[in-house]
């Protein structure tokens, strides 16, 4: 009865990205990517904003976006993970992650390192569903994930606590002047991991060891205003080490992961509105375990340096141009590889025409060009906007084969030089409907949104065992997806209610294929209430799916959490927020060696300066 109320209560609340609510500051719309970096490339596409709660510790977005309790979280992020799912595509690395619009999927193919993520010093996540190659080239065969740091005003300091022996502590301060801005933050984590877990379909139980993590993160980012130009720096660092266990009750491998990017924007205009702008962006992933008990190391090491060129050129009235060049050199090493040192250049360049007419009616088109596949992807979007909106797209994406998959090669592994590319074809169309001022945090406001797609994946690579018996990747794969999302958003002065549900099926074209089958329902609700400078929330998330693995072993998986918050906003510069997650412990159908209690309690305070 308890908790058919909470459903019942929450069946009018809402969150576009299933996993990721609204917050009070600002609603879950349909927004314009920055106009002053290389986000403005998606301008023309609908893109979902996320902005997380300024004095949340329950809903660190990168984390409820995964929705997972903090000590599963692994690095890096690979293979099948419903709750990143984007357009029927469970793996990340189809997906293409940026932070402040740098890319830091990485050459090993196994998507992005969460350790450029600096999870406690993010101010919004922006979603683009579906092929964006156009804009963002390879990787974003499904879509991209774009998170923005913080600006901050003030020096701030944090500490928190929850479950499963976490601790926390972070600091952050900005630099600034007249012309200038600069921002510093540092993050610590500790969690030390062990648990008791039961295994749900065996009834195994046991106690889970040797599971602790501990993670340091920098994160440096800025911007000067130098005449006419604005140059944008950013630094990320982080590290992690610990263990990784073994079987469920063996002993674990040692770990050590590090990561560093650095970049750089320089954005200038120049003559009769045409402006020019350059991005720089170095990145460098060590991954280094060592078997319990033993010296030796295995050591991989993925390597990239992407230069990419924008220039936006207005031709004639509301009739405009854009055109970029990316080149791409990646390096990858493994222990795990005869050959260790494994690398590739690539050239990538693209140019898209936009006309609008009838004053709030745009029609875009365009395609990009792999030059090192030969891979065209076009685009295109009619969108119309005024209060409402409403659009139709076709766009294209393609995936270059990872380094390993084309030059690998060990005993049991045989690289395949001849791989195409991964490609994607989309449909979309959708629309908003938009109440009220929902600038106005204190205004009544609403709206309800509607889109369905079709989208349809080729050449997907599976690995296959070969004459020799070793396993070879092969473009063996094809898989469609399609559906539809409703969503709403009702916000009452101090008071916030809103749903969204996902439903598609997601099929594989050839039997026995390892990749997601159907169907797969997501759906979420929200609800935040204002008490002076107190904030509560409640929070649910569903999703359920169906599988048929390379073995033809069919299962389904699932989960429901609800979450709840309560949080102050800045009291005497001092902020509290403490909650519990997954209030009714429902645990994961298919895992293993998940906590057996999975609900997890936390406190954060926050002092600012």
């Amino acid at each position: 009865m308890e908790r058919g109320l909470f459903v019942f209560l929450f069946f009018i609340a809402n969150i576009s990205l299933a996993n990721d609510p609204p917050v009070y500051s600002q609603p879950s719309t349909i927004v314009t990517p920055k106009e002053d970096s290389f986000s403005k490339r998606a301008r023309d596409w609908p893109s979902i904003k996320k902005e997380p709660s300024k004095v949340s510790a329950s809903t660190n977005p990168y984390r409820s976006l995964k929705n997972e309790t903090e000590i599963l979280t692994t690095d890096p992020i690979s293979g099948a993970n419903p709750l990143l799912l984007i357009r029927g595509n469970q793996s990340a690395t189809r997906t293409q992650f940026l932070v402040n619009d740098h890319p830091i999927t990485s050459a090993d193919g196994l998507g992005p390192n969460t350790l450029l993520i600096p999870t406690e010093n993010l101010e919004s996540i922006r979603i683009q569903e579906g092929p964006q190659s156009h804009s963002f080239g390879e990787n974003s065969i499904g879509g991209n994930i774009d998170f923005d740091l913080k600006k901050l005003s003030r020096a701030k300091a944090t500490v928190g606590t929850a479950s499963f022996g976490e601790r926390s502590i972070g600091v952050g301060a900005p630099i600034k002047s007249d012309n200038h801005h600069y921002d510093l933050s540092y993050s610590h984590k500790d969690i030390d991991g062990d648990y008791e877990y039961k295994l749900k379909r065996t009834d195994q139980a046991g106690n889970r060891k040797y599971n602790n993590t501990h993670r340091d993160q920098i994160a440096a980012k800025g911007e000067s205003h130098l005449g006419h130009n604005l140059i944008e720096p950013i630094f990320l660092m982080g590290r992690e080490t610990g263990a990784i266990p073994g079987s469920v009750d063996g002993n674990p491998n040692n770990k050590s992961y590090s990561a560093y990017l650095g970049g750089l924007k320089w954005t200038r205009p120049l003559f009769n509105d045409t402006i020019f702008s350059s991005r720089t962006t170095y990145a460098d992933s060590l991954y280094s375990t060592r078997d319990f008990g033993n010296d030796d190391s295995d050591v991989s090491r993925s390597q990239f340096v992407r230069q990419s060129l924008l220039v936006d050129v207005p031709i004639l009235g509301d009739l405009k141009s854009e055109w970029t060049v990316d080149v791409n050199h990646e390096n990858y090493r493994s222990d795990f590889y005869e050959d260790k040192n494994l690398y590739s250049t690539s050239e990538d360049i693209a140019g898209r025409v936009s006309y609008s007419f009838f004053t709030n009616t745009l029609f875009s088109i365009g395609s990009g060009y792999s030059a090192d596949f030969g891979e065209f992807t076009p685009s295109a979007i009619l969108k119309w906007e005024r209060v409402h909106s409403a659009w139709l797209a076709y766009s294209e994406g393609f995936r270059n084969p990872p380094l390993s998959s084309r030059y690998g090669k060990s005993d049991f592994f045989e690289g395949n030089e001849d791989l195409k590319p991964e490609r994607s074809r989309q449909v979309e169309v959708g629309s908003q409907f938009n109440f009220g001022d929902a600038q106005n945090a204190f205004e009544s406001s609403s709206n309800i949104s509607a889109k369905a797609f079709h989208i349809y994946y080729e050449d997907l690579i599976q690995s296959e065992l070969n004459e020799d018996s070793k396993y070879e990747p092969q473009n063996v794969r094809s898989a469609e997806s399609y559906g539809f999302t409703i969503a709403a958003d009702f916000r009452f002065k101090v008071t916030t209610l809103g749903a969204s549900l996902t439903q598609s099926e997601n099929k594989n074209l050839e039997e026995g294929a390892n990749l997601m089958a159907s169907p797969n329902t997501v759906w979420s609700v929200y609800l935040q209430q204002l008490w002076g400078p107190i904030s509560f929330k409640l929070i649910q998330n569903q999703w359920s799916s169906y599988y048929l693995n390379s073995g033809a072993h069919e299962y389904s998986d699932g989960w429901v959490t609800t979450d709840f918050e309560i949080s102050t906003f800045a009291i005497s510069d001092w902020e509290f927020a403490a909650g519990v997650d997954n209030i009714f412990n429902n645990p994961r159908e298919v895992v293993l060696g998940y906590p057996e209690s999975q609900r997890r309690y936390f406190a954060q305070l926050t002092r600012w300066f």
